[in-house]
């Protein structure tokens, strides 16, 4: 299964519909969003689901407005995925100190290929228009988490 939302203009409000849409998706193997405007929100909204994932091989967020929170979330909740073969995370708005940690994760995660894509059109310089303290997007998210949760009890 296969889910392309590139280039739709999707930004964080739409987020929890596409977080409940997979959640329905078991089988999901490619997730392309690329060239839309998560920001951070949207990414930790998107690492929620992400865990689950076990069968997700690539997952594109290329040009994303995703910055230093939101790339660690999703590369922390993509490391337990053992069938991802590309995670696409290049013309977003991550630190250089930070992409070396995400490099690390990484390559913790999966030892025995590359999964991560080049960093070479990522734009540090810019930021992400949710540049909030961690604490204030863990809160957002956790919010978010419980609120799925419920909705799903409610089925």
């Amino acid at each position: 299964e296969s889910l392309g939302l590139a280039a739709n203009d999707i930004t964080v409000s739409s987020c929890p519909s596409i977080v409940k849409c997979l959640a329905s998706k078991p089988e999901l193997r490619s997730l392309d969003i690329k060239e839309n405007e998560l920001g951070d929100r949207g990414a930790l909204l998107l690492s929620t689901i992400l865990q689950s994932k076990g069968k997700l091989e690539t997952l594109d967020l290329y040009q994303n407005e995703i910055g230093r929170a939101g790339a660690l979330g999703i590369v922390k909740s993509v490391s337990g995925c053992k069938s991802l073969t590309r995670l696409d995370l290049n013309a977003n708005y991550i630190p250089t100190w930070c992409i070396d940690e995400i490099i690390d994760v990484m390559k913790k995660a999966f030892p025995e290929k590359t999964v991560l894509s080049e960093f070479d059109e990522n734009d540090e310089d810019m930021e992400d228009e949710d540049n909030q303290e961690p604490q204030e997007l863990q809160a957002y998210t956790q919010s978010f988490v419980d609120e799925l949760a419920s909705s799903f009890a409610n089925l």
